[in-house]
């Protein structure tokens, strides 16, 4: 849950440029401690029918700290930053305050591959 601050959530105040709502925000992010298991998968077509391929991929949860309050860029509704690690984060303010990254391909540690038929 969002830190709330005086009893309005950044979701009710939508406006990332007031200081406390900022901090608030950055502050939460930073202080995550749990690392990323993600399992994407592909499907692939041959001459034996559909495969089901499965990678499980690891992210380290300090590639997912080391923003600042004073950094964020407002694209759009939205708005981004990138961490010291090249990680990309958005914050979307429309939808709930959803946070989305993207982690660059280096610092994803992948499985082999578990293919299911």
């Amino acid at each position: 849950m969002w830190p709330s601050g005086r009893g309005t959530s950044p979701r009710q105040k939508r406006d990332l440029k007031r200081v406390e709502v900022s901090t608030q925000i950055t502050d939460y992010l930073n202080a995550n401690s749990a690392n990323i298991l993600t399992v994407p998968y592909e499907k692939k077509d041959d001459a034996n029918g559909r495969t089901h391929a499965y990678t499980v991929s690891y992210v380290d949860a300090q590639r997912l700290t080391g923003l600042r309050a004073d950094k964020w860029e407002k694209v759009g509704a939205s708005y981004k930053q990138t961490n010291a690690h090249g990680v990309e984060f958005t914050l979307s303010p429309s939808m709930s305050w959803q946070v989305w990254w993207r982690v660059p391909e280096s610092l994803v540690q992948k499985s082999p591959t578990i293919s299911i038929r």
